[in-house]
């Protein structure tokens, strides 16, 4: 009998030493899990006298299974036995070698993601973007094609074939699940003529093949006697099936560890239910919770848990405790006026965390949401010599310089531009030098022309010597040769033989290390070509790198493929950082709508919808996306050891950048940790504003929908104090106020007394509606159109709003026939509200001024309407920033408005969602909730 390691916990202990039957590990992110659960396989082979070929341990990814069977292995020999395995792979494991029971005539192989994508494209260039509900030429944008294949995965997980989709899409009459159905059919016929198939479709094959009374299911299932699961919160419906079928059903040894507070994955199907439900599926479960956390320090613990109690879609639980409370850790955060002021700043403290207190490099990583954000701080970084390792996944530099070349082949082709050329020069495919590829770029941006056509052209050029040159120009012949060539695949092979330093990199790959990664990289970018171009029945060179450029995109939910640079801080997303962990973490990039990211475009996948032919309210989905982003926070802050750091941007344009909610409300616990006094603002205090509400609240003189507005700003100033109080100035005492153009409504408000406040419920419109690339909202078109009308600009309300329509630009006519279409059907909803308000209204708007603490400020309020003898002010609500519906605070923009337009008088009117039907109006009383004061 072996020991078991004696530095573990009790709670460990018990887990690792458990008798036998379900078990769920709860494990929170610095507790161990992982050596848990090589401990549990340990002491399963050395004390229990379990078989190692009879244990399974499946996971999420190559790198955690190599790394669990390293660790298995050094801590006993034989348990080096066990399989250790992905779901995927194990499931191709069981298909291959009963291909026969499906009526494969060999075994499938899986085909790489950015095929997949780009099958999808091309069966989707045969289809009606009208018969799905979306505007002319949705399916040439890649969100579009992803929000496809993401339907039919999530499909496939619901166990709804082509058939059962297209019976689903009838039944609920949605059109376009009629159609995603007749695309999987056309998907997987393809799939199946190649003898391929896609990560989902592996685990159906072994779902088959363990269907109950199956000739397969009684040898497979038989084959382990306990199957342990890592990272159990990431299963997706189908995994969860293919799991409970492995074990028989009376007392199943399976050993799940996870940890549903870091389920996020749910966009790629993963589900936090199955945590909830594990005892369901496996009556008589036990559950060990995990709480001790050995990683991070108890500053940045006591952070962490205070930013996930907003998920309220998981159990409340227990908060995490530290095994030391020796080391408190530093956690600071910036709140900065400009992306390139956050960079520069965090460009300091890594000069400070380096030289200062002598962290490596390479144990400093900064997280962010996406990499599309990066640019700023990179360049920051650069400027002050701080090497920076960016990690891309999962492509490489050499499938991005190939795709380059690539794109200058194809049917509309065209010369990269002198960066990316110059770049792709540079690559170890090509093997131009720095210096030279630097001189050609120069020399093409002063001539005005391509890097292409200058070595086309034959001209020397200064500093670049003749044997690089004539390297270059075998690039440009090689490009030309290929884009000659009829066919996709041709074009592929031409171009991949005739560059200059492929034959080196086969020569040199088994001694260089480098050589090996480029060409590694490269193979497997023509592999995926060459895949394509078997798949597809118009192959083109735009329809593969629009899959690649998908891909790329979702790169970011993507683990890292290369390993770290040495002597680098590391640059990642937050998804690539789980399972990793650093001395010192920078948070950045927290803006709204970045992070956490609002869901835009197309949304075609509906859980409900797709489980039992129930709609999931919209609302209820942006929840739960919501509720996502915050777990994404979660472990972003749980990457930290000693040091945490993290870094908005808010800029003071009305429409520029704002910090993220999940920023401001740690706001006051990051001043507190930071032992510093938050500054006050110069022209109220806290304590007074609370005191004006309270007053208000009590005031039984007052009206009572004063006193309600009053009662529920208090409310909700205690539940986030940021949205009220908002500073401005980074030093404590008082200061000047600011210009008068910088002081916004929000700020204005805590001037006035509460009883002038005209407080009125937001409207509930949700995320804002997007079109094209000026990120225009469909809101503000309603507004205008509204506007002209009510002024007279229009004389009716259809000419109106299309004359908005046409003054903006929404990224193409597809885009704008959209949303006229939109806009017409608003008008249908409310076009005779509309034509009354006309009726009675008393003046458009008008312009005015108030004295706030000496300083004149004016602005100007909406329409007024006469109701008998009474002045009611219309808003329409718009923005980008979402509202909730039922605890909605005071909005400010609103009540100054109101005040501008003599709040004493001003009714509470109730402009409803305009597409839910017109407009209506209604007071608060105390069924909604005065009662007691």
């Amino acid at each position: 009998m072996i020991a078991v390691a004696p530095n573990l916990n009790d709670d460990q202990l018990r887990a690792v030493e458990h008798q036998g039957g379900p078990l769920l590990v709860l494990a929170g992110p610095g507790t161990g899990k992982t050596g848990v659960l090589v401990e549990r396989i340990s002491h399963l082979v050395a004390n229990q006298d379990v078989s190692p070929e009879r244990i399974l341990a499946l996971t999420f990814s190559r790198r955690a299974a190599d790394e669990m069977r390293a660790r298995v292995t050094a801590l006993l020999p034989e348990a080096g036995k066990v399989e250790v395995r992905t779901f995927h792979s194990f499931a191709l494991s069981i298909v291959r070698r009963h291909a026969g029971s499906l009526g494969l005539r060999s075994a499938p192989e899986i085909v790489p993601t950015s095929e997949q994508w780009a099958l999808v494209s091309d069966i989707l260039g045969d289809e009606d973007p009208a018969s799905w509900g979306l505007p002319p030429g949705a399916f040439d944008r890649p969100a579009t094609v992803r929000e496809v294949y993401d339907l039919m995965l999530r499909a496939q997980e619901y166990l709804l074939g082509p058939r059962r989709l297209r019976d689903l899409g009838e039944r609920t009459q949605r059109p376009f699940l009629v159609r995603a159905g007749a695309v999987l059919d056309r998907y997987t016929d393809r799939l199946r003529w190649a003898t391929m198939t896609d990560y989902e479709g592996v685990v159906q094959y072994a779902l088959r093949l363990l269907r109950p009374g199956g000739r397969a299911a009684a040898e497979i299932s038989g084959l382990y006697d306990h199957v342990l699961v890592d990272e159990f919160q990431d299963t997706n419906g189908s995994q969860m099936a293919l799991l409970r079928r492995l074990m028989p059903a009376e007392s199943p040894n399976v050993f799940c560890v996870g940890d549903d507070a870091q389920s996020i994955y749910g966009f790629r199907g993963a589900r936090i239910e199955n945590v909830r439900d594990f005892a369901n599926a496996f009556p008589g479960t036990r559950e060990i919770h995990l709480r001790t956390n050995y990683r991070s320090a108890a500053h940045i613990v006591s952070l962490a848990e205070q930013s996930i109690r907003g998920d309220e879609s998981r159990p409340a639980r227990d908060p995490q405790t530290v095994a030391s409370i020796a080391n408190l850790g530093t956690v600071l955060h910036k709140i900065a006026a400009s992306p390139r002021e956050e960079g520069e700043w965090i460009s300091d403290r890594v000069v400070e965390l380096t030289q200062g207190q002598g962290v490596p490099r390479e144990e400093i990583a900064i997280l962010l949401r996406s990499l599309l954000d990066a640019a700023p701080l990179v360049d920051a970084l650069a400027s002050r010599g701080i090497p920076v390792d960016v990690a891309v996944s999962p492509g490489g530099s050499s499938a991005r310089h190939l795709a380059t070349l690539l794109a200058a082949t194809g049917e509309n082709s065209y010369d990269p531009d002198p960066t990316p050329a110059a770049n792709a020069l540079v690559s170890p495919l090509c093997s131009v030098s720095p210096e030279a590829a630097r001189a050609l770029r120069a020399a093409a941006e002063v001539g005005g022309r391509s890097v292409f056509d200058l070595l086309r052209s034959g001209d020397l050029v200064v500093g670049v010597p003749e044997q690089e040159l004539e390297k270059a120009r075998t690039v440009v012949r090689t490009v030309d040769a290929a884009a000659s060539r009829d066919s996709f695949a041709e074009k592929v092979e031409t171009l991949w033989k005739g560059l200059p330093a492929t034959r080196g990199l086969f020569e040199r790959h088994a001694e260089e290390q480098e050589a090996a990664l480029a060409l590694t990289d490269a193979l497997s970018f023509v592999r995926s070509a060459q895949a394509y171009a078997r798949m597809s029945q118009r192959p083109t060179v735009e329809g593969f790198l629009r899959a690649g450029k998908m891909l790329h995109e979702d790169s970011d939910t993507w683990a890292p493929s290369a390993p770290p640079a040495e002597g680098a801080v590391r640059l990642l997303t937050v998804h690539a950082s789980k399972g990793l962990e650093f001395e010192a973490v920078f948070v950045s990039g927290l803006v709204d709508e970045r992070f956490p990211i609002r869901p835009r475009g197309v949304r075609f996948v509906d859980p409900g919808l797709l489980s039992d032919g129930s709609p999931t309210p919209r609302a209820q989905l942006d929840q739960s996306h919501l509720f996502e982003e915050r777990r994404l926070f979660y472990v972003a802050l749980t990457r930290a050891k000693t040091y945490l750091f993290l870094t908005g941007v808010e800029e003071s344009a009305e429409d520029g950048l704002k910090a993220s909610t999940f920023l401001r409300e740690l706001e006051d616990r990051l001043v507190e940790l930071a032992g510093t006094t938050r500054p006050r603002r110069f022209w109220v205090s806290r304590e007074e504003a609370v005191e004006d509400l309270r007053r208000a609240a009590c005031d039984r003189e007052l009206p009572e929908p004063s006193r309600f507005a009053a009662a529920r700003a208090l409310a909700r100033m205690g539940e986030r104090p940021e949205t009220w109080w908002r500073y401005l100035e980074q030093t404590a005492g008082t200061s000047t106020p600011p210009e008068l153009e910088d002081l916004r409504a929000r700020e204005l408000l805590l001037h006035l007394d509460c009883p002038r406040r005209a407080f009125m419920e937001s409207i509930s419109t949700g995320p804002a509606r997007r079109g094209g690339t000026g990120r225009m909202i469909f809101g503000s078109v309603f507004g205008d159109g509204l506007r002209r009308y009510l002024e007279g600009e229009d004389e009716n309300l259809i000419d109106a709003m299309l004359a908005s329509v046409e003054a903006r630009n929404f990224g193409g006519p597809a885009f704008k026939e959209y949303w006229r279409r939109q806009a017409l059907e608003a008008v249908a909803s409310c076009e005779a509200w509309a034509y009354e308000t006309r009726e009675r209204l008393i003046t458009p708007g008008e312009e005015w001024e108030i004295e706030v603490a000496g300083h004149t400020v004016r602005g100007r309020h909406g329409p007024v309407v006469d109701e008998s003898g009474e002045h009611v002010l219309l808003r329409v609500k718009t923005g980008r920033n979402p509202m909730k519906h039922a605890d909605a605070a005071a909005d400010p923009d609103l009540a100054l408005s109101a005040l501008g337009a003599d709040a004493d008088r001003a009714k509470y009117v109730y402009p409803r969602k305009l597409s839910y039907g017109s407009p209506a109006e209604r007071e608060l009383d105390t069924s909604d909730g005065l009662e007691g004061f």
